[in-house]
């Protein structure tokens, strides 16, 4: 208040023609309806020489700009900076706008979380926060935001009824501090990573900075689980892992079964060959012996030939027939193996202890 008497005295006859300008025709719009304009012109006034006189117009022009808020404020600070000069009649005037105003607004908490942010109602800044007194808004809809550097931006939409008290929250958080991550798994043998990170036993909490992460989870038995998980800045994350268990592996092959049983059947095989001519030695010799022909040298050679192919054909079906048998017994041991445990057990059996196999 005294600066502005000071300023106001002390100001020259420039100023004083100047800001006079600007007063009147912010007079003579207003009384044509145009406010926004007056209320330019009287803030102009103000600048170039600071009177509180002027203020009181100022709020007049807010008032019909349907800005209570910014009217209640100008209002205050006119009666703070006229003090006792401000006439009985004119503080009566202000206390009935003050009225009329309190009815059209009502006070606001604006609550917000993290770190210091600025606030700005319809893109106005009201402060900083912690903001320790409540803004008074006009009734409507209102746009409240909070922000600061390197930090998430929150904004809300409110609508304010006149004379009724209310509060928003609204929560900024840090792009890069580092967020916690509980991490989960099934089974409990699981190890983690995140990023390909070191593996960790899980469970788990990690300190992650906002943004996009990769978890991998392992467990032996099981298939690896990987998942991206989007963390979001100042928000605590929970991630679940789950493992599928992996498949019972094939049963192996039964080389040794096959293999005999193969090679009994090509061995049997070859040995029925040699039959089919051991046969047919003995139907030649059969033949010369009922004709009565000559029993030559021919004859004994044929006869000598069916007898070496008839031994190398029982040698050969035998053969065969064994490794059959033996591949068969090889085939139904492991297939049995396979799903049910040999117990081999040791019999008491004539002249010494017999093996005893059972699936």
């Amino acid at each position: 208040m005294l600066l502005a008497l000071l300023l106001t005295l002390s100001a020259s006859p420039d100023d004083k023609k100047e800001a006079g300008t600007h007063y009147q025709r912010a007079v003579s719009l207003y009384k044509d309806g145009d406010f926004k304009a007056a209320l330019a012109e009287f803030r102009t006034a103000y600048e170039v020489l600071p009177s509180y006189e002027v203020l009181f117009n100022i709020a007049l022009c807010e008032r019909r700009l349907f800005n209570y808020a910014r009217a209640m404020r100008t209002l205050d600070q006119y009666l703070m900076e006229g003090g006792a000069r401000i006439a009985a009649e004119r503080r009566e005037a202000v206390q009935r706008e003050v009225t009329a105003i309190r009815v059209l607004t009502a006070p606001v908490a604006i609550i917000v979380e993290g770190p210091p942010a600025s606030v700005s109602v319809d893109g106005e800044k009201v402060g900083e926060t912690p903001l320790q007194d409540l803004v008074l808004l006009g009734v409507g809809k209102h746009k409240v935001r909070a922000e600061c550097a390197g930090c998430s931006v929150d904004e809300r939409s409110i609508d304010v009824r006149g004379g009724q008290a209310m509060s928003v929250q609204l929560a900024v958080a840090s792009l890069t501090e580092p967020v916690d991550v509980s991490v989960e798994c099934s089974p409990e043998k699981t190890t983690v990573s995140a990023d390909g990170a070191l593996e960790l036993p899980c469970p788990t909490t990690l300190s992650l900075k906002p943004g996009n992460h990769e978890f991998l989870g392992k467990a032996e038995g099981y298939i690896a689980q990987r998942t991206e998980v989007l963390v979001e800045p100042g928000q605590t994350r929970k991630v679940t892992l789950t493992l599928v268990e992996l498949p019972p592996p094939p049963p192996p092959f039964p080389t040794l079964g096959v293999t005999l049983i193969g090679s009994g059947v090509v061995v049997g095989g070859v040995g029925a060959v040699f039959a089919a001519m051991a046969s047919g030695n003995a139907q030649r010799t059969s033949t010369t012996i009922r004709a009565g022909g000559p029993w030559d040298a021919a004859a004994v050679s044929n006869e000598q030939a069916g007898q070496r192919n008839s031994i190398v054909a029982w040698s050969l079906i035998a053969t065969g027939s064994a490794a059959l048998a033996a591949g068969v017994v090889a085939l139904v041991v492991q297939v049995s193996h396979a799903s049910t445990p040999v117990k081999v057990s040791l019999l008491p059996a004539p002249g010494g202890l017999a093996a005893c196999a059972s699936f």
